[in-house]
């Protein structure tokens, strides 16, 4: 099958040349790496298939009476080197438009039930998808029969396969060369470019270079150790003294809002609203993603916790006072409570009955629409008697970002958009429209927030009510080269509206940078928890805001801190391709990470720390 195999390496190389640019590599050295990449590293994916080949062929050379299944072992093989094909596809896919390679994010996207559906894909996309699995699959197919054809016309020469074995191995071995070189004396653009790479093994000769007398230049090499240990939450019991007049809850937070939707012109309601109570203009989430933003919120601490919490289905102090308290406890989403798994975080010890979901037979906005409806008839209904909290999640302003047409405040918008066939080069023409459905949806959002605003008011709730407006994570429209979210952490991704209406607080606008984390400790304090505040959370109050010099973001891959004048990411010891990244406050990358080090270091040892703070040692 060496035709065949020669074939595949053909389809995978161009495939593998989609990873690296040679537009963004400055030096000649970074050009040579990314050429060597390209050539090897399509055999080097391909490389145990065709050792299960020879092994095949040598086991049928054995038992001549396996030949007669010959053909078996054979389609076998093409599927197996197909699916290599639809994987490297996928992940091209994934990089080009989002700038991540198939990872736990991806997988777990995948199988956690409801997760494709929050994507908000629909038959288009999965008949996509299927179409060019099925015509990938037939090239392979169509190959194996070219292959077949070139086998008995042109015969593969012993000394032609020999010599490009050589040259690939030379290849392979010089790659690997540059690399630990570009290691030792931190060339950035190879760095980078290795990075790019789905799987890139890494080879580095420090300790030789050392034995040799060289000094290698000092490496960014920050890690964080995964929260995977047992639980030390809260650190103490929590003391409380019940108010004479407990207050109410009502969190209302939008998928994927980004802060500079809270304007008077496309979220004129909330705008106005906000007025009387505290708008905070340099918000951040705690995460660029669904998951790490809402667990920020809820809990007050890192979302790089979130695979504790969410094997030991802990849920927040939050949740665990009002349940003692018997608040009336009514949550809505327009997604899923399963994906991401609230349902075993947030919200692990709540009943069925008072989790309220709709399926996805409704388009988001109609979902968005009855839930508000639901919440107002529950604040109309609600025993006056005891306090409650309301958590909605709205749903329109997630990609497709749906809403009614009528609705629709900016033209033209992209009239619709298929995952599975869009790349950034053809989606960058119409970013615009694109970002123009956004707008439309986020403006649809504060039409429904202003019915609750309305019934607050007739039902009398603001002067005992704490009320919340902001959105899980931000969402990037290609202003720093990728479009949505989970991809990085620009202002786009990770910056988000918050307004917070407290009784008896005076209205103000805070101009001081605050984060998702700084919720709970607002909030609890005036439930009565008179517990020292890092007993429990990581934040501090959004009441007597004081100066802050750094927030702290979480992805699937580690956290990132932003400060006034840089951004660091520090990913997980288990990140395989993970490496530290410095930009500027305007997400611009940023060379100098040593000089950074130097200078926040202890910024950066409190963050490793606060990583373990609620884990037992």
């Amino acid at each position: 099958m060496v035709w065949y195999f020669l074939c595949c390496y053909l389809i995978d190389f161009v495939l593998v040349l989609n990873f690296s640019s040679y537009e963004e590599t400055a030096t000649l050295r970074g050009w040579v790496f990314i050429a060597m990449l390209s050539f090897t590293y399509p055999f080097i994916y391909l490389m145990p298939l065709v050792l299960l080949a020879v092994g095949i062929n040598q086991i049928t050379k054995s038992f001549p009476v396996l030949r007669r299944i010959d053909y078996l072992f054979t389609i076998i093989l093409v599927c197996l080197t197909a699916t290599l094909t639809v994987t490297l596809y996928t992940d091209v896919h994934l990089y080009d438009l989002y700038g991540f390679h198939i990872n736990a994010f991806v997988i777990n996207l995948i199988v956690t039930p409801g997760g494709i559906e929050s994507m908000g894909g629909g038959s288009d996309v999965y008949i996509s998808a299927a179409l060019a699995t099925v015509a990938i699959f037939a090239l392979h197919f169509a190959t194996l029969v070219v292959a077949s054809v070139l086998q008995h016309r042109l015969r593969f020469r012993k000394d032609v396969l020999i010599t490009a074995l050589t040259v690939f191995i030379f290849l392979t071995l010089s790659e690997r060369v540059v690399y630990g070189v570009s290691d030792i004396d931190q060339h950035s653009p190879v760095l980078q470019a290795a990075s790019t790479i789905p799987l890139y093994n890494h080879v580095t000769f420090r300790s030789l270079a050392k034995n040799f007398g060289i000094q290698p230049a000092p490496r960014s090499n920050i890690k964080l150790e995964e929260a995977t240990r047992e639980l030390r939450y809260p650190k103490q019991a929590i003391h409380s003294v019940i108010p004479e007049k407990p207050l109410n809850i009502i969190w209302l937070v939008s998928e994927s809002m980004r802060w500079d939707m809270l304007s008077p012109e496309i979220m004129p309601n909330t705008y106005s609203e906000s007025e009387r109570g505290r708008r905070y203009t340099r918000h951040y989430s705690g995460g660029n993603g669904t998951r790490q933003g809402l667990f920020s919120l809820f809990y007050g601490i890192y979302g790089s916790y979130w695979d504790s919490f969410l094997s030991a289905n802990r849920t927040p102090v939050l949740m665990d006072i009002l349940q003692e308290r018997g608040y009336q406890l009514e949550m809505f989403t327009s997604a899923d409570f399963t994906y991401p798994e609230f349902d075993r975080t947030l919200f692990a010890s709540l009943p069925q009955s008072q989790l309220h979901q709709l399926g996805n037979e409704y388009p988001a906005w109609k979902r968005d629409e009855i839930n508000t409806a639901h919440i107002n008839q529950f604040l109309q209904d609600r025993d006056k008697t005891k306090p409650f909290m309301v958590f909605m999640f709205y749903e329109s302003t997630h990609a497709r970002y749906n809403f009614p047409a009528e609705k629709a405040l900016r033209k033209p918008y992209l009239e619709d958009l298929n995952y599975a066939t869009m790349t950034r080069k053809s989606l960058a023409p119409r970013i615009g429209e694109l970002k123009n459905r956004y707008i439309n949806a986020s403006h649809f959002i504060d039409s429904e927030l202003a019915k609750i605003y309305t019934t607050l008011s007739e039902q009398d709730l603001w002067k005992d009510t704490i009320v919340m407006v902001t959105g899980d994570h931000g969402e990037e429209f290609m202003e720093n080269g990728f479009w949505g979210h989970n991809s990085g952490f620009s202002e786009q991704q990770i910056r988000t509206p918050m307004v917070l209406w407290i009784p008896d607080e005076k209205p103000m606008v805070v101009n001081t940078a605050t984060s998702h984390m700084d919720i709970i400790p607002t909030i609890l304090p005036l439930m009565g928890v008179n517990n020292p505040v890092s007993g429990y959370s990581l934040g501090q109050s959004m009441v007597n805001t004081g100066e802050r010099h750094n927030i702290i973001v979480s992805d699937w891959a580690g956290v990132a801190y932003v400060g006034e004048d840089y951004k660091f990411t520090m990913p997980f010891n288990s990140s395989l391709s993970a490496t530290n990244q410095l930009f500027t406050r305007e997400d611009e990358p940023a060379t100098d990470i040593v000089s950074f080090l130097s200078i926040h270091k202890g910024d950066l040892d409190l963050i490793l720390t606060n990583s373990r703070q609620f884990t037992v040692n």
